[in-house]
């Protein structure tokens, strides 16, 4: 059977991270590596941590942290990546969920078929004030690499890479300090040619307020900047305005959100009710 690693960068998010730990606990895969890298938390972070290995441990699964303080969040990715053991590896931010327990089968399943390098699925975003109700999706299903020089990337949270590539290709590139994940899956997918297959499915729930998804149309401006350098660096020609076209599908997925999101947000609710009832 196939190793699993799903990495979690954090600092000070005592207060979400009961929520991401629970979704990973309860997955239904049983080969299965978590690994939480600290930056070095002075909240309850670190008493959390102990009570949820101990909590893995008793379910007989494998998880790992770290408390030390990093570079930021990509050079927090990346230790993890280099500690983990599986054959393939993910990340998922300490403010965001697995929407229910197969999420890690389905991705397992994905990588049956040999020719499959990476895989990516769908998610959508929530307020703080209601994590089960989507505000926008994040519709991948039309994704081409073509996409990639329109900005257009997979949510990386729901990308997930045979360990190898990682040292094939290179880590995510510590030199930015937003629009890593962009760099990655642009080297990745479009420079170095990984196969990604698109799992129907809508695996994770992000909460609004991270680094790539606050700020509205300032931290846009900027982000369009940070990804123009990224393709002049790899000598990739591409157009501000077609940037900006994602812009404009951001907006569009907060007015339309098709019917299988707000269905998978409620089944969400009932699974995360459910399990916490048995605790």
């Amino acid at each position: 059977m196939m190793k699993i690693s799903v990495i979690t960068p954090t600092l000070n998010r005592e207060h979400y991270l009961r929520d991401v730990m629970d979704s990973v606990l309860w997955q239904d895969y049983s080969n299965l590596e978590y690994i939480v890298v600290d930056g070095g938390s002075t909240d309850g972070t670190l008493k959390l941590l102990e009570e949820y290995k101990e909590k893995f441990n008793q379910a007989g699964k494998t998880m790992h942290y770290i408390s030390e303080k990093d570079n930021g969040l990509y050079d927090a990715m990346n230790k993890g990546v280099r500690m983990a053991s599986g054959d393939v590896v993910g990340i998922l931010n300490d403010d965001d969920f697995f929407n229910y327990s197969d999420c890690i089968s389905k991705i397992a399943d994905s990588f049956s078929n040999k020719d499959t390098e990476a895989v990516y699925a769908d998610s959508y975003y929530v307020n703080e004030s209601n994590i089960f109700k989507p505000v926008r999706c994040y519709n991948n299903r039309h994704f081409t690499p073509k996409r990639l020089l329109y900005g257009y990337i997979p949510d990386h949270e729901t990308f997930y890479m045979k360990k190898d590539y990682y040292d094939k290709y290179g880590y995510i590139n510590t030199d930015y300090n937003l629009g890593g994940d962009m760099e990655f899956i642009l080297r990745m997918v479009y420079v170095c040619g990984v196969k990604a297959e698109y799992i129907d499915k809508v695996l994770i729930t992000n909460r609004i307020g991270g680094v790539s998804t606050s700020g509205g149309l300032k931290m846009y401006f900027k982000r369009i900047d940070y990804h123009m350098e990224i393709f002049s660096r790899k000598n990739i020609k591409t157009y501000r305005y077609r940037l900006w076209l994602r812009y404009v599908l951001r907006v569009w997925n907060k007015i339309y959100i098709p019917k299988r999101f707000l269905l998978q947000a409620k089944q969400t609710q009932q699974w995360f009710a459910h399990n916490r009832s048995c605790q």
